[in-house]
């Protein structure tokens, strides 16, 4: 590996610009976007009223993800920090698998985002084919990032605002005006879809992971970070248990099983109790958060595509940058492309939304072994770092962010094991590959 060594608590490359408001604004509108207009309907028709326990269950893997995340993020302040850290502590086989983990949940979390857009397209224009517009959608984004836009990060700032809006009116007036009794019972069909939901719901929470790319630019992060996280934390919970409960008190539970539209079950809800104005208002707030899920995806997971290739973990003509718009096309391309093909196989959201989890969690549970290993391996760094934890309380988020993410990983592969199988073997080829591609690469330097 090459990975330039980066000293903890050093910030030549990232200057600690955001304050607590700042941070707490970042990181909750980064969480917070498509997939909760989208999955509750889909997941409510199993478990029942008590969908809500599901997301919390869900949160706790989350907190956890987010304590190691933000060490690392403060002990190395760079973009990429994660994958910097990563390096460290892995050998280089260990860091292609992780990357191809990263370029195959991508694939399968692009085209989640792009049936929920096409879901909402339809609302609004019925009769569209659902795969020719989730592909179309991925296209026209792809355009957007092969371009010079300078007017992205504002776009989705006004994007963010709007569906952000619309949740709250969603939730408030679900609560107000709905039926108490529509949640009785809460568990129909017993706890155990409620635990398999918690899985799948985790997908709200992936953006988590962005206090470790923030971190390095918070300041008095040892005050702010831990502020952050709690009060983060917080509205998310109250976002994420107040939505599916504004849904199950006026939507039957057993409809959202029935239907096959159970996407935009958010939309078919408010219309029991809001003016056409505001359904209309809150499905455009989803459709602009899918289109912007899918956008902010793109533009992040080709930098780490980028970053990946100057290493040799993935090909090294994906690195190529494009001297006018000095954008990765070819790595926007290419997980672009991988993902019309997800597209095209069309299987069910929250069957790609279940992959993408498996995928994190195995990355999860890395991450959770290297920064426990980090204070033995390297001690004066640790105690460099900007954001150190006590020794216990450092333990305790690492172990318990593997333990939870191994955890997980036997659930998934308890309720489907043809997930863990495929898994194994693609990771089996990317190590084999990778071994192929170092043995050649020796042979031309010797």
């Amino acid at each position: 590996m090459t990975t330039e060594h980066i000293t903890p608590g050093t910030d030549g490359k990232l200057s600690r610009t955001l304050g607590l408001t700042t941070s707490l604004l970042v990181f909750v509108g980064y969480i917070v976007g498509a997939s909760i207009f989208i999955l509750p309907g889909t997941l409510g028709g199993s478990t029942g009223p008590g969908l809500f326990l599901s997301y919390i269950l869900a949160a706790i893997p989350a907190i956890f993800s987010c304590g190691v995340a933000a060490f690392v993020g403060s002990a190395y302040p760079v973009p990429g920090a994660g994958f910097v850290f990563a390096s460290r502590m892995f050998p280089p086989i260990g860091m292609a698998t992780a990357i191809w983990t990263l370029v195959f949940g991508v694939t399968m979390g692009i085209p989640l985002l792009a049936f929920g857009f096409a879901d909402y397209i339809n609302y609004f224009i019925p009769g569209l084919n659902r795969q020719l517009v989730a592909g179309a959608t991925v296209i026209i984004f792809t355009l957007v990032n092969c371009g010079r836009v300078t007017l992205t990060a504002m776009v989705q700032g006004v994007c963010v605002l709007i569906f952000c809006v619309g949740l709250m009116i969603f939730s408030i007036g679900g609560i107000v005006s709905g039926d108490g009794k529509a949640l009785e019972p809460l568990f129909p069909n017993g706890l155990e879809p409620v635990f398999f939901a918690a899985l799948t719901a985790y997908f709200s929470y992936l953006g988590t992971m962005v206090v470790m790319e923030m971190a390095g630019e918070i300041k008095n992060p040892s005050r702010n970070i831990p502020l952050t996280l709690i009060i983060g934390f917080s509205i998310l919970l109250l976002v994420y248990t107040s939505v599916p409960i504004a849904l199950m008190m006026n939507l039957p539970w057993d409809m959202l099983g029935a239907r096959g539209n159970g996407s935009i079950a958010v939309i078919t809800a408010s219309e029991t109790f809001l003016p056409p104005g505001w359904t209309n208002f809150i499905a455009m707030g989803a459709l602009l958060a899918a289109g912007t899920s899918v956008n902010g995806t793109l533009l992040s997971q080709s930098r780490d595509v980028l970053a990946a290739s100057r290493e040799g973990l993935v090909p090294r003509s994906l690195g190529h940058v494009n001297e006018t718009s000095h954008v990765p096309i070819r790595a926007v391309v290419f997980l672009s492309g991988l993902s019309l093909l997800a597209i095209l196989y069309g299987a069910n959201i929250r069957a790609y939304a279940d992959v993408v989890v498996f995928g994190v969690m195995y990355l999860q549970a890395g991450l959770g072994y290297a920064a426990y290993r980090y204070p033995d391996r390297y001690p004066e760094e640790y105690a460099a770092s900007p954001l150190r934890y006590p020794r216990l309380v450092h333990s305790f988020f690492s172990l318990g962010l593997m333990v939870f993410s191994i955890g997980i990983m036997g659930m998934f592969a308890y309720r489907n094991i043809n997930m863990l199988l495929i898994f194994l073997v693609l990771l089996g080829v990317v190590a084999m590959i990778f071994r192929l591609n170092e043995r050649r690469e020796a042979k031309q330097n010797e």
